[in-house]
């Protein structure tokens, strides 16, 4: 005999059900490929342990999946909803903002290379008159500066895309459409894929991010092989009167990225506000000051996402930054499941530094702290070591 959950299971898989009994062709995967992204496997099992008023630790753990299937795909079809009113509200003007030369909507796929310097302008021709190789034949180190370890500065936006770049963040605002803030830690800002630029950051990612990341950081395995991205814009404003949202700088950190491409696209005159740069996240040296990078309109800085790094107060003006987490797929799916060790931390060298202390991110931000308190220190601070 068939048992419930048995028959529960058959009846839900022959809708639609890929015969296999031969070889796998295009159309038999794309199937498959469309039953897994409207989650039937998460609802057959789900449906599974539910027949067996299965309440244990699995059942639990299918149900959770589940719920967190469905929060997936609401908030896939609010972003859209989203990409889709922004679209007809900047097509028939109603935004107070002039239309600029960004389109955004998801039917912007490329970069236009105008946008780009001339050195770099080749990386975003069209493919009729190039070939995806062309990329991956430049010779990249000679087009960026290694201004620190590891971290390499280069023009990157001409002035006319920073300007319709933030006009289109300005637009977005004032449309007062829902968006998400890029992270735990900037209070301004918006994450752009979610206003229909996510195939213009997809561009900068394939055809210039990745290439470049593969070959200026060759020891780095992860790096080889980018595929996706979080991209975000994030504003920087001085203290005036109540303003004081914590936004003229940020804290010190590390990215939730393989590797991190960060481009001032300007505003107002704006002075101080420097990105400093310690150590690597886990090395010896973490906690002590390896550069403070001075930023510059359509200039760029690209670094390891693993590098601490963090804005100085900006003292006067505004700065608007646009952020781009490069990711390896590959990678954090194999971290997600515990295939890939974690990186030993190594004893750090010496007193750190006061700026490269993180008061969200440390544990010994206050015990540290201390050690820059006249009179609390009871030993003289230990020869730098470089």
């Amino acid at each position: 005999s068939i048992s419930k959950s048995q028959s529960l299971t058959e009846d839900k898989e022959d809708k639609g059900k890929v015969d296999y009994s031969e070889e796998p062709t295009l159309a038999s995967i794309a199937a498959t490929i469309i039953q897994w992204l409207e989650g039937a496997h998460v609802r057959v099992a789900s449906t599974v342990a539910d027949a067996n008023n299965d309440d244990n630790v699995n059942g639990d753990a299918m149900r959770d999946r589940q719920q967190r299937w469905k929060e997936a795909e609401q908030h896939a079809i609010g972003t859209m909803d989203v990409i889709r009113k922004y679209a007809d509200m900047r097509r028939t003007g109603i935004s107070s903002s002039t239309p600029t030369a960004i389109t955004p909507t998801v039917l912007c796929s490329r970069v236009d290379p105008e946008w780009i310097v001339p050195a770099l302008r080749s990386c975003f021709l069209d493919t009729t008159t190039t070939t995806p190789n062309t990329v991956l034949e430049l010779d990249w180190p000679s087009l960026v500066t290694e201004v620190g370890p590891g971290i390499y500065e280069f023009d990157l936006f001409s002035h006319h895309f920073c300007n319709a770049l933030i006009d289109e963040v300005d637009a977005f605002d004032l449309s007062k459409l829902p968006c998400r803030r890029p992270n735990t830690m900037n209070k301004l800002g918006l994450v752009v894929n979610d206003m229909g630029l996510e195939p213009i950051m997809t561009c900068i990612l394939e055809r210039l991010v990745a290439p470049m990341c593969k070959a200026l950081y060759p020891e780095e395995e992860i790096c080889s092989a980018l595929d996706h991205h979080h991209s975000f814009v994030v504003r920087y404003r001085t203290k005036t009167g109540d303003n004081d949202d914590g936004s003229s700088g940020l804290d010190m950190h590390h990215d939730a990225s393989e590797a991190t491409l960060n481009v001032c696209l300007g505003r107002d005159d704006f002075t101080s506000g420097g990105l400093r740069f310690c150590g690597h996240h886990g090395d010896a040296n973490h906690r002590k000051t390896q550069l403070v990078h001075s930023h510059h309109k359509g200039r760029a800085i690209l670094h390891l996402g693993r590098h601490r790094h963090g804005a100085d107060n900006i003292t006067s003006g505004e700065r608007i930054n646009l952020i781009v987490w490069a990711r390896n797929s590959a990678y954090r799916g194999a971290a997600a499941f515990g295939n890939v060790k974690i990186k030993q931390v190594e004893k750090e060298l010496g007193v750190p530094d006061k700026l490269c202390l993180s008061k969200s991110n440390d544990r010994d931000y206050e015990e540290k702290m201390k050690l820059f308190v006249p009179g609390t220190r009871k030993r003289k601070t230990p020869k730098l070591i470089f």
